[in-house]
């Protein structure tokens, strides 16, 4: 960058931090419209997705309700960010002071509220789908809950305290309370994800011992998406920790972007699955068959396993069971592998 005699009468050390709140902002409008364009093609995959009708709207409103909380959050953050360059140019310090001191403004915190909000949107649904793929084996579903429960528990405590510390001004606690909530989300999600992928390996194992290695492809493409999606959004977080914890001005441009690149690899998720391209399941084969206390059978309903995830947002979606009037059964194929499960385990 060229030194100017127009420039502010500051330090370099200042302006570079100025810099980098403003190139973060850039940063995350630009995600915030891949955002927007992946909620938009995740409503109309999902929209599309052979499913049941009570399923069909929880998602759609699960992405509508995402996407205007994310959208309207970026929006507000923007504000702030244009209160430090342009209404409060002459606070003392310059807009990167207003920025660090001033985080309990109205507009700030409004900003904080819905990225938080959001940020407990998708663990929610994680740690639910976590618990809907663990009734697929024949160990109780506690076993495989019970700590993302706890750490989802503890996700909700230490943000709440966030956002209390927040209002009340305490800059201390407020950085100690945000180290902490991005640790435990970067815990949740390595958990979670290894409980999901470990049981849909579990599952491919099963059924290249029980009907050859012609089978269980789709359950390890399954558990590559989301180990893909939770590496992205964990990496990020973990990238911004350490950035902070250093002290260098990087940290200002990755730590605006964080709930959109959580967002993104979850709509991500939802987007590839809801086109069907990498779990399309049609014929049932009970769990039973799967350890071989019985001999394979085709189930005479069929069931329609659909894979969404946060990453960490990172999931699997509740099954959903289609009766003999919506879809006429299909015969065992190489490329056609399921789970049975029961009817109450859809939404």
């Amino acid at each position: 960058m060229s030194n100017s005699s127009y420039g502010p009468n500051e330090p370099a050390n200042v302006r570079l931090d100025e810099t980098t709140w403003l190139q973060g902002a850039f940063l995350s409008s630009l995600l915030c419209g891949v955002q927007i364009t992946l909620s938009a093609l995740s409503f109309l995959a999902v929209l599309k997705q052979r499913m049941r009708r009570r399923l069909r709207i929880a998602l759609l409103v699960y992405i509508s309700l995402l996407c205007a909380i994310m959208t309207a959050g970026q929006q507000v953050a923007l504000l702030f960010i244009q209160m430090g360059f342009i209404e409060s140019r002459n606070y003392p310090g310059g807009p990167n002071a207003f920025l660090s001191d001033r985080y309990t403004t109205p507009v700030d915190m409004a900003s904080a509220i819905l990225f938080v909000f959001a940020n407990w949107m998708m663990e929610s649904l994680l740690v639910w789908r976590c618990k809907v793929i663990c009734r697929t084996g024949d160990r109780p579903v506690w076993i495989g809950v019970v700590l993302p429960s706890m750490l989802l528990v503890s996700e909700y405590v230490t943000g709440s305290l966030f956002l209390y510390h927040m209002m009340q001004g305490d800059y201390v606690p407020v950085i100690n309370y945000a180290l902490v909530y991005s640790s435990l989300s970067i815990l949740l999600n390595v958990v979670v994800t290894g409980v999901i992928a470990g049981r849909l390996l579990l599952h491919r194992r099963r059924m290249v011992r029980q009907f050859g290695p012609g089978h269980g492809s789709r359950y390890a493409s399954v558990a590559a998406i989301v180990i893909e999606s939770a590496s992205f959004y964990m990496g990020f977080v973990f990238l911004v920790i350490i950035f902070f914890c250093v002290g260098t001005s990087a940290s200002n441009i990755l730590q605006q972007a964080v709930a959109q690149v959580e967002s993104i690899a979850s709509l991500l998720i939802i987007y590839r699955i809801a086109q069907g391209k990498d779990w399309k399941c049609d014929a049932g084969v009970s769990s039973a068959d799967w350890r071989g206390e019985s001999e394979p059978q085709v189930e005479p309903e069929v069931i329609d396993i659909d894979v969404v995830a946060r990453p960490a947002q990172t999931s699997v979606h509740a099954p959903t069971v289609l009766s003999k009037e919506d879809e006429t059964q299909t015969p065992m194929s190489e490329s056609s592998v399921d789970v049975t499960l029961a009817r109450d385990d859809a939404i």
